[in-house]
Formats: C-alpha cells, sequence, structure tokens
C-alpha cells in the first residue's frame, strides 16, 4: 500500500495584520524602532506610510519629497488602470488590477498601487525592512490598505537555487541600509563566502511559482498579473527562470 507518512511541514512565507497563530501573523501596530511615518503626496488617496529615520536614500527622498521615483510609479499605475478600467479606488471607477512586486522594500509601490485601488502580492526578503512594510499596511486609517495586499518573506531564485539557505545583507548600511543583496551562506554550500561579505540574515528561496501556485500558504494565483514590478539587486534572471 502506499505510504501515509507526511513529509516535513511546508514553510509559511505569509505576512498577516494582527496578533495570532502562524510564522507570519504579528503586531504590526507599533511604529518600528529607526523608523517615522511620513505623508505620502502625488496621490489620489492621501496616506502615511513608515519609512526608516535614516541611512536609506529611498526613505530619505519619500520623507523630504512625498514621493519616490515618480515617473515609474505612474507608469505603472497607468498600466494598472489601463488593464482594469481606472482602478477600484476613489475616483478609478473601474476594477481592480493585480501587480506582483518583486522586492518590495519598504514597500512604497506596493502601497501606492494598492491605495490606488489594486491589489498586489508584495514579496520581500530583508526582515530590516518587514515590519516598515507592515505598519504601512496594517494601519487602521483609510485607505484600507491591508485587505488589498498579500505580503510574504521569501527570496526567489531559479528551481535550481530554490530551497536553499542564502544570506542577506545591506549594500550600504550607512546610506541604503534598506537595500539588500543575496549571496551563498555557508550553512548552504560550505563555502563561506556568505560569512565574509557580512551576512546578517538568513533566508530560504522559492521559485515564483512554486510561491504563486504550489506553496499551501501562497496566494493560490488565478488571475493574470497587469504588471510585475521586480528590483532585487541582480537576481531577476533567475527569478525571471523561476516563472512561466
Amino acid at each position: 500500500p502506499p505510504s501515509s507518512v507526511a513529509g516535513p511541514p511546508r514553510p509559511d512565507w505569509s505576512l498577516r495584520c494582527g496578533t495570532g497563530s502562524g510564522a507570519g501573523a504579528g503586531d504590526w501596530d507599533a511604529l518600528p524602532d529607526g523608523a517615522q511615518l511620513v505623508p505620502v503626496r502625488w496621490h489620489r488617496e492621501p496616506y502615511v506610510m513608515a519609512v526608516h529615520s535614516e541611512g536609506d536614500v529611498v526613505s530619505e527622498k519619500i520623507a523630504r519629497e512625498g514621493a519616490w521615483e515618480i515617473r515609474i510609479t505612474r507608469m505603472i499605475l497607468g498600466a494598472l488602470d489601463g488593464a482594469g478600467g481606472g482602478g477600484g479606488g476613489k475616483g478609478g471607477g473601474g476594477s481592480p488590477s493585480l501587480m506582483i512586486d518583486v522586492g518590495a522594500n519598504i514597500g512604497w509601490f506596493t502601497a501606492y498601487m494598492a491605495a490606488a485601488g489594486h491589489d498586489v502580492i508584495a514579496i520581500e526578503p530583508f526582515g530590516l525592512n518587514i515590519p516598515l512594510l507592515m505598519h504601512t499596511l496594517c494601519r487602521p486609517e483609510p485607505p484600507e490598505l491591508a485587505g488589498r495586499v498579500r505580503a510574504y518573506r521569501v527570496a526567489l531564485s531559479d528551481p535550481a537555487g530554490a530551497g536553499r539557505t542564502m544570506c542577506l545583507r545591506s549594500t550600504s548600511p550607512e546610506a541604503n541600509r534598506g537595500n539588500a543583496q543575496m549571496t551563498a551562506a555557508a550553512a548552504a554550500d560550505g563555502n563561506g563566502d556568505g560569512e565574509r561579505e557580512g551576512c546578517q540574515e538568513r533566508i530560504r528561496t522559492a521559485t515564483l511559482d512554486g510561491l504563486l501556485f504550489e506553496e499551501p500558504h501562497g496566494p493560490g494565483l488565478v488571475r493574470r498579473p497587469a504588471v510585475i514590478k521586480m528590483d532585487i539587486e541582480g537576481y531577476e534572471t533567475r527569478a525571471v527562470l523561476g516563472a512561466r
């Protein structure tokens, strides 16, 4: 007869608002240490977001100007609005489109598109950014963002690199602390490269297909995304090779 022995439990990479059980459940209400709330401008639905207080070029520009990469932001919003007939937020009038944000960082693009009424799957591996991303998404003030975003803490790779333990480190702790680069970790392959370069965190890898379609705690994707935004410091090609 077939074996009834179950394999090891699959990891839960999902991040959720509110306290409770599960790897991704957490109380994100308190503003993280080393963070500040700043208003986002250039948006049809005003809101605030959590950013790093210092040492992060992305956060500093958002705090100073209320925006980050506004030309790219408008291009993405235009594509989402066009695919959905205007978006689901105030002033939109259409149905929400879906964006996959690979390398969500502190959540500029994720929160911006969710506030505009679109749905987002946000993927961010770096633990330094996760509390800020989730604090922004889980705030109770309108616009309601958490209901439009499914967030996951995992790093993406190609099929050959999936299921490995990798090393994450900030590329510039003094100027761009939220920008993480991934290298091989000693625990994964024994070469020690990640240790020599400075391993701030360890993270498991998966393919994009595995997360979207196969993981029991994944989104179980049944919709075609209108936009996939990807910024993962040199791992873009490997991530794409892990997608259909």
